[in-house]
């Protein structure tokens, strides 16, 4: 018969597998914790896109120097893989000179403008030639 030595003592399988739940808990929350950053930086990615979006509609509309019609538009803004909607509000200002134009802008998908906006970029257009201000 074999006998061990008191001297010699070992982990018992209980204290391994306790060790096992202790590691895999703690690897399961640095999984998520990659994970909530990776999302974020899929956010952040996205709404910098659609701020390019309505920073370009910003700059076609000085470039061409057009007087914007009032009400409401939509264009669409596509940015690399990224298929947005942007909103363009035409408003009123209390000098007939001034326009407030809001460029709102969309991710594309099944009801585009009831999903959250992603970037707004707000201008006041200046009519030219209209005569001293």
């Amino acid at each position: 018969m074999n006998t061990w030595p008191s001297s010699e003592r070992g982990f018992t399988l209980v204290e391994v597998l306790v060790g096992l739940i202790i590691l895999s808990i703690a690897l399961l929350a640095a999984m998520r914790g990659i994970g909530a950053i990776a999302n974020t930086q899929m956010a952040v990615s996205t709404r910098q896109v659609a701020l390019w979006s309505a920073d370009n509609w910003h700059i076609q509309m000085q470039l061409q120097q057009e007087w914007p019609d009032l009400g409401t538009t939509l264009i669409p803004c596509p940015q690399m893989q990224y298929q947005l909607i942007c909103q363009r509000k035409v408003m009123s200002t209390p000098n007939p000179l001034f326009r407030r134009v809001e460029i709102g802008v969309f991710l594309k998908g099944d009801s585009d403008l009831n999903s959250p906006q992603l970037a707004w970029l707000v201008q006041v257009i200046v009519r030219k030639n209209a005569g001293v201000l």
